[in-house]
């Protein structure tokens, strides 16, 4: 089962701020794979696979994409030729916080590498990625 999680806990500077920017409870998103391997873009190191010790609920929520183990193994595929690439510093900057519509080439965050994923299966084809908050994706992915 491919699910979408969703971060609603940090208490750091930069949690809060995508929380108030956003209007939403939520400050990080990522793709998690049926094995719990987890996938996204971290401010620190960029892009890449994790493996999370823990489901608390009242720090994370999962919306279940799809059960098509073909298909998940088309979006981990997909997201491993992306990783290691850069965070997205300007993209979050030009596009979520100055309404620009501009990013980096190779480099992603969280919710922008997310969208561009999903992308990869035929899902929210007509979805610019680095327009799409952690918010944004959780309306996506709970409204299809």
């Amino acid at each position: 089962m491919l699910q979408v999680g969703f971060y609603k806990h940090g208490l750091d500077f930069f949690d809060r701020a995508i929380r108030l920017w956003t209007w939403s409870q939520y400050s990080h998103c990522e793709l998690r794979f049926s094995d719990g391997a987890s996938y996204s873009a971290f401010p620190q190191g960029g892009t890449q696979f994790l493996k999370h010790s823990c489901e608390d609920p009242w720090h994370w929520d999962y919306i279940d994409v799809l059960e098509n183990q073909p298909l998940e193994e088309k979006v981990r595929n997909w997201c491993a030729t992306e990783y290691g690439l850069p965070y997205d510093w300007k993209g979050i900057i030009l596009s979520q916080v100055l309404g620009l519509n501009r990013s980096a080439p190779n480099e992603w965050f969280c919710s922008e590498v997310c969208t561009a994923a999903l992308q990869q299966i035929g899902l929210f084809s007509r979805v610019v990625p680095h327009q799409v908050s952690p918010k944004g994706l959780y309306q996506l992915v709970t409204k299809r």
